[in-house]
């Protein structure tokens, strides 16, 4: 419908009488209606019903937004989570010690994580009382058949202690030693004495001092250790030393060693001089270069040897071999059984026998000097060599340039 339909019928409906009916008026809106696709009417219908449309849903999601963000803050979803335990494994198998050249490794044992819920604290509580371990003794692989071998097998072990600013100390303990054997240099004294404790105690010291105008290369010294089937090995490298100048230098070192009853022990030195004592039940080896040797209250199989040293030794009881190169051999109060085999080369030799002279048969002999038994039981003298006796007990005593004495 136009604006000016509009007006031709406005104008018409003022001068209509009143009387005029439905009719007449329909007749009249359909001679001036205009056919078009959509009315104004129906326009605005339709803006008033997506305006509604929008509105509605924005009030629906807005709603929905601040529900949530309540319950968020008041309330908290829990989900109990699934917890799945394996069943702890033998330690006595999966934690063996693996071998190497220098040193031994425990593999260890992985603890569960704990996770904060009532049920895991009640699993996690179980399989930490399954994986406790108690006295267990480690174990070795063989290399060469990846078998694990029966408990309480020995294992090797090894570490080193290397020196710092011309100096090194070392006092430790070991363990289940049955044997202890030491090799190297040690320029002042190796002490070894028995204890009544059940392991084997090491103590070590060097010290090096140079004074002067020099130029010197490096020098080191280490003490290293092994412990293999129950034998301990210690050694000593000292790297040689140049000092190019005018220099004066001085070198202390000590060691000394506390070692239970029934335990073997062999020392062998370069320089420095060996003392021993309290020593029992075992095979005792003994032996220094250009050192003296002291032995007493010793026991069992005992062998004293020094190249340029003399040997002193009392109250001995055993198998004894004594030897020395250039030294005297002194010593009192000695039980043989079966054998006392005694060497020197440039010395006198002196010993105090308390086996019954019957029990014995001596071989006595030197190269320069005189032989003598000296005894309340039996006394003889004769030139260079004496033989007497014929009991179980061998006694030999010889000597090159010193004499002989038998008390």
């Amino acid at each position: 419908m136009t604006e000016q339909s509009l007006q031709k019928l406005f104008a018409d409906v003022k001068s209509t009488p009143a009387e005029t009916n439905v009719a007449d008026v329909s007749q009249w809106i359909d001679a001036a209606t205009v056919p078009v696709k959509t009315t104004v009417i129906q326009k605005l219908l339709q803006k008033k019903l997506i305006i509604m449309t929008s509105i509605i849903t924005a009030t629906i999601i807005g709603a929905i937004i601040f529900f949530s963000n309540e319950s968020a803050g008041k309330k908290e979803i829990k989900v109990t989570p699934v917890i799945e335990i394996n069943t702890p494994p033998n330690i006595s198998t999966t934690n063996p010690i693996i071998q190497n050249n220098k040193s031994e490794n425990l593999l260890p044992i992985t603890q569960p994580a704990i996770i904060d819920t009532p049920v895991a604290a009640k699993l996690i509580s179980v399989q930490k009382e399954e994986l406790q371990i108690v006295n267990e003794t480690p174990k070795i692989i063989n290399s060469d058949t990846n078998e694990l071998p029966q408990k309480n097998e020995d294992y090797t072990s090894s570490g080193v202690w290397e020196s710092t600013n011309d100096s090194l100390h070392v006092d430790t303990i070991f363990n289940g030693v049955k044997a202890l054997v030491f090799k190297g240099r040690v320029n002042e004294k190796i002490a070894v004495n028995g204890s009544n404790r059940k392991n084997v105690t090491m103590n070590f010291n060097y010290k090096y001092k140079v004074k002067g105008i020099y130029s010197r290369k490096n020098r080191d010294c280490e003490v290293s250790y092994e412990k293999k089937d129950s034998v301990l090995t210690i050694e000593i490298d000292r790297k040689n030393l140049v000092n190019i100048g005018v220099s004066y230098s001085k070198e202390n070192s000590s060691l000394s060693f506390e070692v239970p009853e029934n335990i073997a022990v062999q020392i062998k030195t370069s320089f420095g001089n060996i003392d021993v004592s309290g020593l029992k039940n075992n095979d005792f080896d003994f032996q220094t270069s250009y050192g003296d040797i002291n032995a007493s209250a010793l026991s069992g199989s005992i062998n004293l040897n020094s190249s340029y040293g003399d040997i002193d030794f009392n109250d001995l009881n055993g198998k004894i071999d004594i030897k020395t190169g250039y030294g005297d051999i002194i010593g009192k109060n000695i039980t043989v059984s079966e054998y006392m085999n005694i060497k020197s080369g440039y010395g006198d030799i002196d010993c105090q026998i308390m086996n019954p002279i019957t029990d014995c048969e001596l071989d006595l002999k030197t190269g320069y000097g005189k032989v003598k038994i000296k005894r309340t039981d039996l006394k003889l003298e004769a030139g260079t060599k004496l033989i007497f006796g014929v009991g179980k007990i061998k006694l030999t005593a010889k000597s090159g340039y010193g004499d002989v004495i038998i008390r």
